[in-house]
């Protein structure tokens, strides 16, 4: 494998860890959505959870994971 071939694999594994960041995200914001809609979740418990999960994508994004 050279090395080129090498780089290429590397970004395809990249493409793919981030599309399925992009899925998790989704998968959240209708778990939230979901949350919201009962009674025993508050608008603000929520709101937390859904920032908590923001921040969590966001560093492993930057930390390049």
């Amino acid at each position: 494998l050279s090395l080129k071939g090498l780089a290429g694999l590397i970004g395809a594994v990249e493409k793919i860890l981030f599309n399925a960041k992009i899925v998790i995200i989704d998968l959240e914001r209708l778990l939230i959505r979901a949350m919201a809609r009962h009674k025993e979740f508050d608008k603000e418990e929520v709101l937390t959870k859904a920032m908590e999960t923001g921040a969590m994508v966001m560093k492993e994004l930057l930390s390049g994971a």
